[in-house]
């Protein structure tokens, strides 16, 4: 994860907005990195038990095999909770951020408290799709035609991730299955289904870029 912009460099920002900004930053690289060793860990006990259910061979006694059976549980479980709170706050930062930057490329005052304390929560699938369709072109300014493709690009992933969340949410094939707009006004770490593919699963990794690098971008846009 990228270092946060100086303070100077976003002195378009107001204090609270900063700190906001900031806080959820902080807290998404952290999680971040916690979430990579727990994979990690998640990866080796799994590769634990498999060699020890390949040495099994018929012994009486599996014990062993149980044991790491059981690691691997308490791994994944571990992983799939950091997972889940990393979705959750790394939503709230892009949702966050997306929102200065368009506040601050349109000339709008500072978002109050209330504003900035709702924005501070994850956000419901619809509010996400929402912020995901604001003008790629809005929100950059001038850039390069290969950079804002790019950036278009990286948009239209995140809305294709958005559809394969409802397709989720909304599967037949699930006893807690939502209709569509129960998923629209959902945050996606309250109505995951245990057991089933988490809803984020597409959108993750393109929501995390989003809210390491919007900071930047407000940066860019302050000097323009």
């Amino acid at each position: 994860m990228s270092e946060f912009p100086k303070r100077e460099q976003l002195r378009v920002l107001s204090k609270p907005e900063l700190e906001a900004l900031a806080s959820l930053n902080e807290a998404v690289g952290d999680l971040a990195h916690e979430w990579h060793s727990a994979i990690a860990v998640e990866r080796r006990a799994r590769s634990l038990g498999d060699g020890a259910e390949r040495r099994l061979e018929g012994a009486s006694f599996d014990f062993h095999a149980q044991a790491l059976s059981g690691l691997y549980h308490h791994a994944f479980q571990y992983g799939r909770g950091v997972e889940t709170l990393l979705w959750r706050y790394a939503s709230a930062s892009a949702a966050l951020g997306i929102t200065v930057l368009d506040r601050v490329v349109t000339g709008k005052p500072p978002l109050d408290q209330e504003s900035l304390k709702r924005l501070c929560e994850e956000p419901t699938l619809a509010e996400l799709e929402a912020l995901l369709r604001i003008p790629v072109n809005r929100l950059l300014g001038a850039r390069d035609a290969d950079a804002l493709a790019r950036a278009n690009e990286q948009r239209q992933r995140l809305l294709d991730g958005i559809e394969a969340a409802y397709e989720i949410l909304t599967d037949d094939m699930i006893d807690e299955r939502l209709d569509r707009p129960t998923a629209a006004a959902s945050q996606l770490s309250i109505v995951a289904v245990e057991g089933c593919d988490p809803p984020w699963a597409a959108l993750l990794s393109g929501i995390h870029t989003i809210a390491d690098q919007t900071p930047y971008e407000i940066a860019y846009a302050s000097r323009t």
